[in-house]
Formats: C-alpha cells, structure tokens, sequence
C-alpha cells in the first residue's frame, strides 16, 4: 500500500498565558533578529488578557482533524499520515517531519495554512521545510501547496460568512455600510521583495467583489505607522465616515483562523476607532472549521495527488 503524508503548516499561538512571553520572543526574533522590551511583551501579555487567550491552536486542530477524516474517505486506497505543525510553536515543523520521515511516506504534500504567500506565511514556511527535509535525508516526493484561496469553495465560504454577518447589520444601515477586506500589513521592503504577496490579494478581493456583487475597500492592520503597507483600517474608518457611511462591515480575508489579530487588533481597538467615528463596527467571523475551507484545502490535496 502506497505512503502518503500530509503536513499541515500553521503560524502557532501561545497555549496558555505563561506561554505568551516566550512564544512573542520567538516570533520577533525569529523575523526580525531583534528582543523586544520587557514593556512591549507586557502589552502583547495584555492583549492576550483582554481576549481569555488565543482559540488559534485550538481551531487549527479542528481543521486538522476536519481535513484528516475528508482525505481519509477519499483516499481509502493509501496509508495516509497526517499531521499539523506550527513556525513560531510546538509541534514545530522539525517534530512533525521527524515523525513524518520515521513513516517513510512515498509522496508528502506540505501545505500551509495561510492564505496568502508572504515570507512570514507560506514562503517562509516552505523554506524552512525545504532546509528540514535535507537534514532528515528525506528520499520521497515532496509536493508544496498554498494555492487553495483559488478554490471556489473557499470564496463560497467566505460569500456566506459575510451574507451571515451581513443580517445582523440594521436594515436602515445596509445600504451606507463599507466592507473593509483586511490583511495583516507588511513593512514596504518586504513587500516589494514579495510582489506575490499584493498581487494575490489584488485577484482575491476582486474575486470576491464580483461574487458579492459589490465593491469594498482593501485596508491593512497590524503594521507601525510609517513604512508599512497603507492604507491601514484607521485611514479607510475615516474615509467612510468622511464618506458619511453608517457603519463598516469588516471582512478579515488574510486570517483563516481567529486569533489575536481579529479578536483584538480588530474587535476592541479597530471597533474602537470606528465607534469614536460615529461608525456603526461589524466584523465577519474567520473561516475557522467552516466546512468549505476544509473542502477547499482538501479537494487542492487531491487534486495536486491526481496530477502526479
């Protein structure tokens, strides 16, 4: 029976609040080379307070398991190995393939969970796994997936997590209401380094726009002031009331999974920011183990399988 291995590629989130130091220390050094301030940590150790902890590990094993039982019907044929790691947490991405080479899979398939490539998600991740597997000597086909936002499936889910939130919107509201598609920002260099990174977010919220039938605005969260991608949610908050718009209907299509930058970055200070506006704030939960993300992510694996 032929081996085939599954590694699911995730961003990590601190599993409980002792945690939440060392996992934010190992991010930022991870990307940036640098420490950060025992004041700056205690604000991210807020942040996590305000919110009762990250569901990202939580939900990311969901979709796992979710995954797992949609390949397992379809590949009943194979001996099949899945497993879900973590860039910035355990299980990190070097526990994983060393259980992953101990299987000895034929095929292996590593497919990142993050939407869009940028060096911090799927590119990032990719590079790293592909200085692994040389360490582990592995000797089998390895295939790398992150094109599964093209999947149809992955814009229906989205089409009807935004019509959802779209009913809890008062109807007096509807019609001056500005959908805001948001995206984790990078600093300007990095994204110039990575054009991908833009242009893939470009296709996908036109895409999504021709699908709703309806136009929004691309603002990006998360980022510093000055040399970072614009515009940010603050600039496009005040351009809709400027605009003299009732309310913003915020749509966060560069997370698969809440965590806390919808939990917190945009549910208490965007929210925030919008409310001080005069804006009405409504925000489109994640995907999180929406059955047609998994359908979206699996039907990619067995297509990629088919085309071998």
């Amino acid at each position: 029976m032929e081996k085939v291995a599954v590694l699911l590629l995730g961003y990590g989130a601190p599993s409980s609040p002792k945690e939440v130091k060392s996992f934010v220390k190992n991010l930022v050094w991870e990307i940036s080379g640098r420490e950060l301030s025992e004041e700056a940590l205690a604000e991210v150790e807020n942040k996590y307070q305000a919110i009762g902890g990250s569901p990202y590990l939580e939900i990311s094993q969901r979709q796992k398991e979710m995954v797992e039982n949609y390949l397992k019907r379809r590949l009943k044929e194979k001996d099949l190995l899945l497993e879900l790691a973590y860039r910035y947490c355990e299980p990190s991405f070097s526990q994983a393939l060393n259980k992953i080479s101990e299987f000895n899979p034929d095929q292996l398939f590593l497919v990142s969970l993050s939407p869009f490539p940028s060096p911090y998600g799927s590119s990032g991740y990719f590079q790293k796994i592909r200085m692994l597997l040389k360490e582990v000597n592995f000797s089998g086909q390895a295939l790398f997936i992150d094109n599964w936002s093209e999947h149809p499936s992955f814009f229906q889910a989205w089409q009807e997590k935004i019509a959802e939130a779209k009913g809890r919107i008062p109807k007096d509201y509807q019609t001056q209401t500005k959908i805001v598609f948001s995206f984790h920002s990078l600093p300007l260099k990095t994204a110039e380094a990575f054009p991908e990174y833009l242009t893939t977010i470009k296709k996908t919220v036109s895409q999504l726009e021709k699908i709703l039938g309806e136009k929004g605005e691309i603002a990006f969260q998360s980022g510093k002031k000055e040399g970072w991608l614009v515009p940010s949610l603050k600039a496009i908050f005040k351009k809709a009331a400027e605009e003299r718009k009732k309310a913003l209907l915020v749509v966060p299509l560069g997370f698969i999974a809440d965590h806390l930058e919808t939990l917190y970055d945009l549910d208490i200070e965007a929210k925030n920011q919008a409310e001080e506006l005069g804006l009405g704030f409504y925000r489109v939960p994640a995907l999180n183990d929406s059955p047609l993300l998994v359908k979206a992510i699996s039907e990619t694996i067995l297509r990629s399988f088919s085309s071998r």
